[in-house]
């Protein structure tokens, strides 16, 4: 199925839509909700180990932090908690009595390694009680790759073409087969004359999600800063027109930005802690109801997101579970 500008566009009822285009040698993925961009993803390759399945071999214990360091074939070992539930899937399909170092299991990678930080894996996945596989696997000699994780742009294809509320558009053939085999809600876009990327302003939309500020709609700003320990927010004033007394300002000001960091952690994927500082107000209460509604639109993020405290300086805490790179880091590969 193949669409144009002016059909695609004119698809009003689509209330989300999937853009997966072509840029910069690799794909880009932005998802639309109305017409906000809330969720961006770049690919160059494979460039991410997530979702990737290995038979490993397990290098050494650490007990003194309940983990293993598992050989997986790259660089680096991977993270291994001996704290599962569920313990190992061994690789030779026996029951042991304890990790040792030496032996084979069955691993999928969570988290991709971070700078110093180890990849991490783990044995609570789908396929560990599909016996056929594992049968395959145990023919396997580790550390080897045995199942190899689907394209993000695929992923979250799936997920969203799954909620019946969606369709998506791309620009390259081979995506869009691959997508049509699993549902029909996929368009190829084949207009020459303007290009997909231009279409939907996806490079200005990947361009801002790496901007260091983020206007409000009435004037005022974030700053967003990413460090080692974690991401911190500033919220400014700027130069607001609204309307009013500079408490009301100040409130109407930081529900705006509330509404906005909540957009920005999705879209640029920032996980971990996130530390806000919003401007000073002059009750509890207006800080009270600030959290609240800070963590009603925290809580449509599809990743595990909530606002936990906010201090007397007005700084609120945030934590969002990592789920892959952040989208800066996805860009620099």
């Amino acid at each position: 199925m193949t669409a144009g500008t002016e059909d695609w566009m004119n698809m009003e009822t689509i209330s989300d839509r999937l853009v997966i285009a072509s840029f910069k040698d690799g794909i880009l993925t932005c998802l639309f909700c109305g017409e906000k961009a809330v969720q961006l993803n770049f690919e160059k390759g494979k460039s991410s180990l997530v979702g990737n399945i290995y038979a490993g071999r397990v290098r050494h214990i650490v007990s003194n932090i309940d983990a293993a360091f598992v050989d997986i074939g790259e660089e680096t070992p991977a993270y291994f908690s001996l704290d599962e539930k569920s313990g190992p899937v061994y690789l030779d399909g026996k029951k042991h009595d304890r990790l040792k170092e030496g032996d084979e299991i069955l691993v999928k990678v969570k988290k991709d390694a971070v700078k110093t930080k180890n990849a991490v894996c783990s044995s609570v996945f789908r396929e560990a009680s599909n016996w056929d596989f594992l049968n395959r696997c145990s023919m396997r000699k580790a550390p080897c790759l045995v199942k190899e994780a689907e394209p993000f742009w695929q992923y979250l294809a799936e997920k969203v073409l799954d909620s019946g509320q969606a369709e998506a558009v791309t620009d390259i053939p081979a995506v869009s087969e691959t997508l049509n085999r699993y549902s029909e809600k996929c368009r190829l876009y084949a207009d020459e004359t303007l290009p997909l990327m231009k279409l939907y302003s996806l490079e200005t939309i990947a361009d801002e999600a790496l901007s260091g500020k983020v206007w409000l709609k009435d004037g005022g700003y974030l700053v967003i800063e990413p460090t080692e320990a974690m991401t911190v927010i500033d919220v400014n004033t700027g130069k607001t027109d609204r309307k009013g007394t500079r408490e009301d300002i100040i409130l109407k000001t930081n529900r705006e930005a509330a509404a906005e960091i909540a957009r920005q952690l999705r879209l640029r994927n920032i996980s971990g802690i996130v530390m806000v500082d919003f401007i000073n107000m002059k009750t509890p209460e207006e800080k009270e109801d600030l959290l609240k509604d800070l963590n009603t639109l925290l809580s449509g993020d599809p990743v595990e997101t909530s606002a936990v405290d906010m201090t007397s300086l007005d700084i609120a805490e945030i934590v969002r579970r990592k789920t892959g790179k952040p989208f800066s880091e996805q860009m620099k590969v």
